[in-house]
């Protein structure tokens, strides 16, 4: 309701948690239903702990499966708008989001943004890249990365930088609303020894979790792959404090690793990057592969090289005490009340 006066309209965490009966009603789910993709009978929004949790008490609570009740705009690219999928309200309070193009959503797409009339001319991502030009070293599944290093930053990927070119040109860059969050690229191992040439092959903790308990994570173990401005919460590695989805949030979401899923809200029908690093792999054939997790066309995240080509769909994180009209759905998305 735009009409509401700024004093009637509570501080936008508020505002997306009461929409789902207020925090006290919104449930965890069991571990058992990520082993499948999400249903009609499981979407909504659900609590589940993250990297802040231990230190504010609160959960975060994300967003799940065909919800039509989580879009927003906000910023400008040149003249035009941004909008903006809600993936979860993290526990610091502050509203992870992920792009989703500059033109205003239709009915046709109010859930999923698959290929119809509207996406001939605009995705819900800012351009393709390769995540890295190489894939011949484990080091390249990185955001940012180290030679002979397993959770460094000295270089920066291909794909943070255009993440960042695009961002310091949008009304986002110095917007005291865009708040700094932990963006995770998780390079921890579960079991084993990392190795830049590895002998056999070495699987990162995401994949691990897919392929053991099947229960995606909101903590980022290793201090150094929490990649932020601020060197309090995390690496403080960001010149920009904006990042990508990791395949724990898409699979919160939705998603199950093989399986594919064409009726849930990150579904757009492209494929596009996670930050989620996957696997490097040595073949009999002596050469060696990186492999991050994207989500595809197919709505899936199987194993992909480093060095293929996907959309980029930036993720920011807005500030939670700001105040929100609208009611998220896309004839009336939510935006920042000035």
């Amino acid at each position: 309701n735009h009409s509401c006066s700024t004093s009637e309209i509570p501080p936008a965490y508020i505002t997306l948690l009461k929409a789902y009966g207020g925090k006290d009603n919104i449930t965890e789910l069991p571990d058992s239903a990520f082993a499948n993709v999400t249903t009609a009978s499981d979407k909504g929004m659900y609590a589940k702990a993250d990297d802040y949790t231990a230190s504010t008490g609160m959960k975060s609570y994300y967003f799940r499966g065909a919800v039509d009740n989580n879009w927003v705009k906000f910023g400008k690219e040149g003249t035009k708008d941004i909008y903006w999928r809600i993936i979860r309200i993290n526990g610091d309070n502050s509203i992870r989001m992920i792009y989703s193009g500059t033109v205003n959503p239709i009915s046709e797409y109010s859930v999923i943004n698959s290929n119809g009339v509207l996406m001939q001319t605009a995705t819900t991502g800012i351009g393709t890249t390769k995540f890295n030009s190489s894939s011949n070293r484990a080091e390249y599944v990185g955001y940012m990365y180290t030679t002979n290093s397993q959770h460094g930053y000295q270089t920066s990927s291909l794909i943070k930088n255009s993440v960042d070119n695009w961002f310091k040109n949008t009304t986002l860059n110095g917007d005291t609303n865009v708040v700094d969050n932990v963006f995770c690229n998780d390079r921890n191992l579960p079991k084993g020894t990392w190795n830049s040439i590895p002998t056999n092959k070495i699987e990162y903790g995401p994949r691990k979790r897919f392929l053991d308990s099947l229960v995606p994570s909101l903590n980022c173990e290793n201090s150094q792959d929490r990649f932020t401005k601020s060197t309090t919460i995390g690496n403080g590695k960001l010149i920009y404090p904006v990042g990508l989805i990791t395949a724990d949030e898409v699979s919160l979401a939705g998603s199950y690793w093989l399986s594919n899923n064409q009726t849930f809200y990150l579904y757009t029908g492209y494929s596009y990057y996670t930050m989620s690093p996957n696997l490097v792999k040595k073949y009999s054939s002596g050469s060696i592969i990186s492999y991050v997790f994207i989500m595809t066309e197919e709505g899936n995240m199987p194993n992909y090289s480093v060095t293929s080509t996907a959309y980029i769909r930036p993720v920011i994180n807005l500030n939670g005490n700001v105040k929100l009209s609208g009611t998220g759905t896309y004839d009336n998305v939510y935006e920042v009340v000035k």
